[in-house]
């Protein structure tokens, strides 16, 4: 499949989960989806998989199978009451998973595989439910009212348009530690509440934009990886592009805190153009990568060095 189809059809099913041919795909094992503890528990094969999950209903959500695959030996389930998070582990093969128009009330947990996988997530809210799930989301890296989205290893594409992270309202006798977990952290990293969407190992792609995400760490990995990040709000972002060459787009930012940072190549590419933040910082592990962009307004930032070609251009408002 070619990536671009995935800005041109987004949210055409065939183009994102078939590549344009699904009687060419060899039949796999049934996707299993069960609800544990109010969570929707969707686990793949390893097998190539193609699945969409919608909401349907108050608490009632549809996962259904394209192409060859199945969903509990059949072509679609319907599944409630979902009061908790979504939880999904494709495992290994070349998948496929399109996540639309929906209010998760606990967070989402998505792990797509090792695999050439392409994951699209549009028109969604995550979040705002009225009491924690505890350990019944405990799943690496995750936490309640957030998202995570990883692509494993693999050449992998990952799409995310219109998304709105509320985090979790929890009850009375959990504000003091709700209160800890949310603390702040430093420019180095955020707090355990952050959201985390992960390219990991491979030549990746990740698209993210129109989206309210309080705290977010947006990783590359290994590979030479393509991030571009357009029109979203933000309390903290931390971009991490890894150690190959790499190209970073941020576009249209409004955050408290930004970072970027790119790892030990020589050749990555930042442009950072109609940001707004209190704090910016960007870090080039290498040498002479290059950073350029558009009028952007930092109250306070920095550059590191290493960049090359620094054409940054930065307003900075009189106090």
């Amino acid at each position: 499949m070619k990536t671009s189809h995935l800005f041109t059809k987004v949210v055409g099913v065939a183009s994102i989960l078939c590549g344009g041919s699904a009687a060419a795909l060899p039949a796999s094992p049934s996707v299993t989806a069960v609800i544990s503890g109010g969570d929707l528990v969707i686990t793949g094969t390893e097998g190539v998989d193609r699945i969409v999950v919608t909401q349907t209903g108050p608490d009632t959500w549809r996962v259904s199978g394209v192409g060859k695959t199945k969903v509990n030996g059949v072509a679609s389930v319907d599944l409630d009451p979902v009061t908790g998070s979504i939880r999904i582990d494709l495992l290994g093969g070349n998948d496929g998973l399109l996540i639309h128009d929906g209010t998760v009330p606990g967070g989402l947990c998505v792990r797509m595989g090792d695999g050439n996988d392409n994951a699209a997530l549009t028109n969604l809210i995550i979040g705002g439910g009225s009491v924690l799930q505890g350990d019944s989301i405990a799943t690496e890296g995750f936490s309640s009212g957030n998202l995570v989205l990883k692509g494993d290893a693999g050449n992998d594409t990952l799409y995310v348009n219109n998304v709105q992270v509320l985090g979790i309202q929890p009850e009375a006798t959990q504000v003091a530690s709700v209160m800890d977990a949310t603390t702040q952290g430093s420019e180095s990293g955020g707090s355990s509440c952050a959201s985390l969407i992960a390219g990991c190992d491979g030549k990746d792609q990740i698209i993210i934009q129109n989206f309210n995400i309080p705290n977010l760490e947006v990783t590359g990995g290994a590979g030479k990886d393509a991030i571009s990040l357009q029109f979203g709000v933000s309390q903290w972002l931390c971009v991490k592009a890894g150690d190959d060459t790499d190209k970073v787009n941020v576009n249209g930012i409004f955050t408290n805190m930004l970072k970027v940072d790119v790892g030990s190549s020589a050749k990555d590419v930042v442009s950072v153009s109609g940001c707004v933040a209190n704090c910016a910082r960007f870090k080039d592990c290498g040498t002479k990568g290059t950073i350029d962009g558009a009028v952007n307004q930092f109250n306070n930032w920095s550059v590191d060095e290493a960049f090359y070609h620094n054409t940054l251009s930065v307003y900075s408002p009189q106090p």
